[in-house]
């Protein structure tokens, strides 16, 4: 076996503080002691026939430790395999981990949640959640049913808060109740408290009474918005504006998104701000671009016209000029967006914004200089059929086709498998077995192919198993967790009830911006865990993402292990 050359040093991530000491009770900054069992029975949307963890998912896991690791969860980010996985962790109902906290386990949750713009998750969480005598949950759980418009909850027992509160935000909820209710001298009394305490809320004052009238006009100006004021525009048919979306925060951006009857312009922008979150659906996201306005000049002009725009409004001029232009100039277009969209790390978006446009081509060998970048943002969107086209243009008799071939044929059966992928997969392991011998720009992508494949259980020949060990076992140039970190996971894999801390920390090593560029052995070793841990499903998608967002490291190949 040839071992590869050594990179240059590679740089550890920080992610983490130090892991709580064994029977530690926190930081003198906890104020409010706040037990797991006091929570309740295990609480989520998703049991184990949903896809759910599994009731015990926390505990072994002490609760500082859960609360620590669950704020720096990368729920909010572009990468939908790191997503999704994340979410069925914030959602798994099980019993709430055993400790002294600054917040019920539930209020995390839910925040979390609303950071990554998952509204109806959260509303979906909120309404089934208790935790008696907590303020912060109260207070989270009804901002979770507002920010979702379940207008059918916010005045249930689920918000007795507002019946005793002497917080303005309680207060005004508890008028509104009234209001609906059609309970006018409750609601008189209330606002004589309102007037007596200087609450100062003109928007709520008049948006109560239009609503009280059936009469919808926004109020001119909407001073510190929250959850109330969103949920009752939307109660008038009247929008979340870019303007209050962005000083509510993700949760009102999204708002803004979604709605129609915005402006186009401030739905893009609100798109656009919520881009490293995943926030918007593509579909939405479609629709946000075709809405969009540009003139002739600008279609003429594209390339000068994309430098003026955010990323979204020129992934939306290109998508415009794809479906405007002849046949023969929609590769070249389609080619550009994709680039483009992989330079600023959102090639998913760009994938998605292309994909229908995409999958009409029909490839012709003069393309195949695109094949590698086209058929990769087909299988990002899941067409495995479509992206086999573009591997059919390749040609196997030359060698600098081969490697792409192999990665195609690996891909394809990860992405959608049958038997004619899995026999085709089968050879290109091999293949890429020895491109990960011969140092070059291939080598470190090879080398995780064929180790990725191994850690699923893919075909991949029992000769090229020890090799792949042997390359696996190498420091890969590339992003690396912190040595404390991975630690942590080491601890954590070893230990009864630690399952969500492992895997937590499984994502915290990932990161937000996904595992494209980490290092080949860290990446292999993770999703090897992940498999351990009982999520196999999860573990390919996040093995597919990182292969088709790979990012190749400056030239430079593996240094052996230490003797």
């Amino acid at each position: 076996m040839v071992a590869p050359a050594a990179p240059a040093p590679a740089v550890e991530q920080t992610t983490l503080p130090p892991e709580p000491a064994s029977g530690s009770k926190g930081s003198g900054a906890i104020t409010v002691s706040t037990l797991g069992n006091v929570e309740g029975a295990p609480a989520g949307t998703l049991g184990t026939a949903q896809g759910g963890l599994g009731e015990d998912l926390w505990s072994g896991t002490p609760r500082q430790t859960a609360d620590d690791l669950m704020a720096r969860l990368p729920i909010a980010t572009p990468v939908a395999a790191v997503r999704d996985l994340a979410r069925r962790i914030v959602l798994t109902r099980a019993a709430a981990p055993m400790g002294d906290a600054a917040e019920a386990f539930m209020t995390v949750r839910l925040k979390r949640l609303l950071d990554a713009g998952m509204l109806d998750s959260a509303a979906d969480l909120a309404a089934m959640a208790k935790v008696d005598g907590d303020a912060g949950f109260a207070r989270a759980q009804a901002e979770a049913l507002l920010f979702a418009g379940r207008k059918d909850v916010v005045c249930t027992p689920a918000t007795a808060t507002r019946l005793a509160s002497a917080e303005p935000f309680w207060i005004e909820l508890r008028a509104y109740c009234y209001a609906m209710s059609g309970n006018d001298a409750a609601l008189s009394l209330t606002r004589q408290i309102m007037q007596a305490q200087n609450i100062d809320d003109a928007a709520f004052d008049t948006l109560l009474d239009d609503l009280k009238r059936h009469v919808a006009k926004a109020p001119d100006n909407v001073a510190a918005p929250n959850a109330l004021h969103a949920f009752l525009l939307g109660q008038l048919g009247l929008p979340v504006d870019y303007d209050v979306g962005s000083q509510i925060g993700t949760p009102g951006l999204v708002l803004a998104a979604q709605n129609a009857a915005n402006s186009p312009e401030d739905r893009l922008k609100a798109a656009q701000m919520l881009l490293p979150a995943g926030a918007v659906p593509a579909g939405e996201l479609a629709a946000i671009a075709d809405a969009q306005h540009f003139t002739d000049d600008q279609f003429a002009t594209e390339h000068a016209t994309i430098a003026k725009l955010s990323f979204l409004g020129g992934q939306a001029l290109l998508r415009q000029a794809v479906a405007r232009a002849a046949p023969n100039a929609k590769p070249a277009l389609i080619y550009q967006a994709l680039e483009v969209g992989r330079a600023a790390g959102y090639l998913p978006v760009a994938a998605a914004l292309q994909h229908d446009a995409l999958a009409a081509l029909a490839p012709t060998h003069d393309m195949r200089a695109m094949a590698d970048l086209m058929g990769r943002a087909l299988l990002l969107d899941g067409d495995a059929d479509a992206a086999a086209r573009w591997n059919n243009i390749l040609d196997f008799s030359l060698p600098s086709d081969r490697p792409l071939i192999a990665k195609f044929q690996v891909l394809l059966n990860l992405v959608a498998p049958n038997p004619a992928r899995q026999m085709a997969a089968e050879t290109a392991y091999g293949e890429l077995a020895k491109e990960s011998l011969m140092p070059g720009q291939g080598q470190a992508f090879a080398a995780l192919a064929v180790g990725l494949g191994i850690a699923l259980s893919q075909p991949v020949p029992k000769d090229v198993i020890a090799q792949a060990a042997f390359n696996a076992s190498m420091q890969w140039q590339g992003r690396r967790p912190a040595a404390s970190l991975m630690a942590r996971l080491t601890r954590a894999m070893a230990a009864p009830g630690r399952r969500g801390e492992a895997l937590m920390l499984i994502l915290n090593a990932i990161g937000p911006t996904g595992s494209g560029d980490l290092a080949p052995d860290v990446t292999i070793a993770l999703v090897r865990d992940m498999v351990t841990l009982g999520v196999p499903d999860a573990a390919r998608k996040i093995a597919i993402a990182t292969l088709l967002l790979h990012k190749p490291a400056p030239p430079a190949a593996a240094k052996p292990p230490p003797a």
